[in-house]
């Protein structure tokens, strides 16, 4: 995680593949529901928006209540790209 937090905001093509891969190995670890939240961001940066709305779903409907999940209800699919 420290890692993927490092990268933030440098290098979103990085970022999707290692969450990808560690959400991977352990998709319900307590780490998982930010890592999903990096998923659907790093699309958005790499403006692959339909991609990442798909995602953001799927990551609402995994993770809900969590405060990742409410922060891409809030600002991703409440307020389509």
């Amino acid at each position: 995680m420290d890692k993927l937090r490092g990268l933030a905001g440098r290098d979103p093509e990085q970022i999707l593949r290692l969450a990808r891969e560690a959400n991977a190995r352990d998709p319900d670890g307590p780490d998982a529901p930010e890592r999903a939240w990096m998923v659907v961001k790093s699309l958005v940066d790499l403006q692959r928006f339909s991609e990442a709305k798909d995602e953001a779903q799927a990551m609402v409907n995994r993770y809900p209540g969590t405060s990742w999940a409410q922060d891409i209800q809030r600002h991703l699919l409440s307020n389509p790209l």
